[in-house]
C-alpha cells in the first residue's frame, strides 16, 4: 500500500465528502497500450469513478458513518487495483494514491452495519483488515 504523509492525511480529512467525491470524477488515467486488459482496465476505472462519487457525495448528511461494506469493497478494489497496475507496468499512479488516501479516511469514520445478519459474518472475516 502507499504511504501517506502525515500533512496529507490532515488535509484530506479537513475535506469534505462532497469535495472528495467531485475530485474521484476529475482524476484522469492515461494508459500507454491500447490492448484488450488496458481497455478493460479503463472500463473498471470508469465505473469505478462514478460509483465512487455516488457512494460519497452524501456522507456529509450520515453523521459521520461509512456503510461497513462500502470500507470492505473500497479495500479489495484498492488491492486489485495495485496489481492491475503493476501488470499494466503503469507509472503514473495518482489515483491509486487517490484511492489509498480515500481508504484511509474511510478508516477514520465510524463503520455501519445496517443488514445484522451481515454485521456478523462481515466483521469476523474482515476483523483484521482494519489493524493493517
Amino acid at each position: 500500500m502507499v504511504g501517506l504523509s502525515e500533512a496529507f492525511k490532515e488535509q484530506l480529512d479537513s475535506e469534505s465528502w462532497d469535495s472528495i467525491a467531485r475530485m474521484a470524477l476529475n482524476f484522469q488515467v492515461e494508459l500507454s497500450k491500447e490492448d484488450k486488459n488496458a481497455v478493460r482496465l479503463r472500463k473498471k476505472l470508469a465505473i469505478l469513478k462514478h460509483v465512487l462519487h455516488t457512494n460519497m457525495k452524501g456522507q456529509e448528511k450520515s453523521d459521520k458513518s461509512i456503510d461497513a461494506s462500502f470500507f470492505v469493497n473500497l479495500f479489495r478494489t484498492v488491492e486489485s487495483l495495485e496489481k492491475e497496475f503493476e501488470q499494466q507496468k503503469i507509472r503514473r499512479n495518482e489515483f491509486l494514491f487517490f484511492l489509498n488516501a480515500v481508504l484511509q479516511k474511510v478508516k477514520s469514520e465510524k463503520l455501519v452495519v445496517h443488514k445484522v445478519l451481515e454485521r456478523k459474518n462481515e466483521f469476523k472475516r474482515m476483523k483484521d483488515m482494519v489493524l493493517k
